[in-house]
């Protein structure tokens, strides 16, 4: 089995997650012209599966909004759907009705690739996050493990950002590699324990700089409990 799946695409932020799948309701808010950021973590599958909803919307030069269906399944084994991903479309206040045009035109394909998405999904289980993300990989023989991001910007001359185990004495086993941009950094978002208790899923933020830009995205990483403990209790 493999140890760690993780979603490189550009998954949505959040601070909160938000148990939602709506696309009139996104499509109304981008409308108004907002620029929402959230994730919906919607459920496991009988087999296992995660299944997370993701919009991403923002501007980094020029508006952008990305919304995808997201599964990671048992192995670490990782699809995703694209429901919408639009570009350099200007709404709300101020802006004149053709600079919506680019969303506009792409409102009946968003509403309809949702509702196939959602159509297909098998029966999901609901789940909450881990009231402490860091902790998920529970306790080894000298005391609780801690999952950390670390690298990037923060950590002079560790550029690669990574994922990591780290036992109570502090000594430390890198998990994945989330990151290889220099101006990279992340966290932990949430995590999800799957129903059998064997893994973990997590939400990990990434943020990248350049300028007076921020590029914010989501990585999904799913973890074997059993394993990590035994890469962190490895001599």
């Amino acid at each position: 089995m493999r140890l760690i799946g993780v979603v490189l695409a550009t998954l949505a932020l959040t601070w909160t997650t938000l148990v939602r799948a709506d696309a009139a309701s996104d499509f109304a808010e981008l409308r108004r012209g907002a620029l929402p950021v959230r994730f919906a973590f919607l459920g496991f599958a009988p087999d296992g599966t995660a299944y997370v909803r993701s919009i991403t919307c923002g501007e980094t030069g020029a508006t952008y909004c990305l919304v995808q269906l997201i599964s990671a399944g048992p192995t670490g084994v990782v699809h995703t759907t694209t429901l919408l991903d639009v570009h350099d479309f200007y709404c709300g206040d101020g802006y004149e009705p053709a600079q919506c045009e680019p969303l506009l035109h792409e409102r009946a394909s968003f509403l309809g690739r949702e509702r196939r998405a959602l159509a297909a999904l098998p029966t999901l289980t609901s789940a909450a996050p881990l009231p402490e993300a860091a902790r998920a990989c529970g306790s080894l023989a000298d005391g609780p493990t801690t999952l950390r991001v670390r690298g990037g910007p923060r950590d002079a001359n560790e550029h690669d950002v990574v994922l990591e185990i780290v036992r109570a004495s502090g000594a430390a086993r890198t998990l994945v590699t989330l990151s290889r941009a220099e101006t990279a950094s992340g966290r932990i978002a949430a995590a999800y324990l799957t129903p059998d208790a064997a893994s973990v899923v997590l939400v990990v933020t990434m943020s990248s700089r350049s300028g007076e830009w921020s590029d914010v995205t989501q990585q999904v990483v799913r973890i074997d409990l059993a394993h990590a403990r035994a890469i962190a209790d490895a001599p």
